[in-house]
């Protein structure tokens, strides 16, 4: 009754409308490689955006072949690196190596990426055995890019390790085999650790000049990771010179890039140069603020970078006479595992924890961190006459 008198044509346009969209959705077939080049164009630019992305394909996964599965859970691995969850992006990783059996130059970038993750909490050694197994692969194959990336990656290691000898070594392998290909992010990204060797070093001038380079090349591939956290150490770097109000501009740039990619580490980082840029320059106040949010930030995170900033924090608040303040500080760097942490991340902090028990009254713990200072300080000059 309800469509008596209505004409064919009329009454085919209703019966459709009617017909649920389900049906439609149903039909429609999901499209994998369209949905793999929105995570390849996010992914270091909005991780969360890539992140929805992520999980279509993992929603389909069964449709999908074994390479693009292994490269949605790398590619997972970089997501939650870049946000700061070092344990999830090492389950995605080793996944993805899995994943990989029957691929092994991609296999190696997965297990490249694993032996990062590592780095970043401090754990050289583990990271070092991972990129020696990535290096074979690369030998095996005789795969001249990936070698030359590898060479990178354990730079950086024996750079955190104080070993600059060995870090020149692999920086100068690595960047004579990357300047022999196409690989633009990868030769900006080794400048960069040149850079923050010769930062490192003392070598502030040289140092700039090569961050100004890099920054440039990483800009032009849009490689924003890196960029915010070059922009970070070419800050640095600027501070060393007397640079404060453009190392200030440098550095608030890059929380403001950071803060858009929720890079939670390097933006805590970033809140702990501000910090130092405003201590120099006698703002106690907001030194204060920037620490406490850098110090706050990391302690949710498994970072190499969190005895070193909580000394940067404990040293202004010994400054300040707030010891009582400092101690609570002291304490929380005290219950991490303190081996993960570099020699001379700990010579500062057992300096500045025993300025702290000097003036709380703490004379035996103050007695001891002076005694653990003396220690590694001795093995330090040694190193020191080495590298010479």
């Amino acid at each position: 009754k309800l469509f008596m008198g209505l004409n064919t044509t009329m009454l085919k346009k209703i019966l459709f409308l009617l017909i649920p969209l389900s049906v439609f959705c149903q039909s429609k077939k999901f499209d994998a490689v369209s949905t793999q080049k929105n995570v390849n164009h996010l992914l270091f630019t909005k991780p969360d955006s890539a992140k929805v992305y992520l999980k279509q394909l993992i929603a389909n996964k069964e449709t999908l072949s074994d390479t693009m599965v292994a490269k949605t859970y790398n590619n997972f691995g970089i997501y939650y690196n870049i946000v700061g969850n070092s344990d999830s992006s090492r389950f995605y990783y080793r996944k993805a190596i899995v994943r990989y059996s029957n691929h092994p130059l991609n296999k190696a970038g997965s297990i490249i990426n694993l032996a990062g993750s590592y780095r970043n909490s401090g754990d050289y050694q583990v990271s070092l055995k991972y990129l020696e197994e990535a290096l074979a692969i690369y030998e095996q194959f005789n795969n001249q890019r990936g070698k030359g990336i590898v060479y990178g990656e354990m730079a950086s290691n024996y750079t955190y390790m104080l070993e600059y000898e060995t870090s020149i070594k692999y920086l100068m392998k690595g960047i004579a085999i990357l300047s022999k290909t196409n690989e633009k992010r990868n030769l900006a990204v080794q400048k960069q650790k040149l850079a923050n060797l010769y930062l490192k070093m003392e070598n502030f001038s040289f140092a700039k000049d090569l961050y100004e380079e890099s920054l440039a090349e990483m800009k032009a591939v849009k490689d924003m990771k890196n960029y915010y956290l070059t922009l970070i150490n070419y800050g640095d770097c600027l501070m060393y010179l007397g640079q404060f109000s453009k190392a200030k501009v440098v550095i608030l740039e890059s929380v403001e890039g950071l803060e858009t990619i929720n890079n939670k580490e390097l933006l805590y980082l970033g809140y702990a140069k501000l910090g130092k840029i405003f201590k120099a320059q006698k703002d106690s106040r907001s030194a204060l603020q920037y620490y406490k949010k850098a110090f706050d930030g990391l302690a949710t995170l498994n970072s190499f970078r969190f005895m070193q900033i909580g000394t940067e924090y404990v040293n202004l608040l010994n400054e300040l006479k707030k010891y009582q303040e400092a101690l609570t500080i002291v304490k929380l760097v005290e219950k991490r595992d303190n081996d993960n942490f570099n020699a001379e991340d700990q010579l500062y902090f057992y300096q500045a924890s025993a300025e702290t028990f000097k003036h709380t009254n703490i004379e035996k713990k103050g007695i001891e961190s002076l005694q653990k200072a003396m220690t590694i300080q001795d093995s330090l000059v040694k190193l020191d006459k080495e590298t010479a």
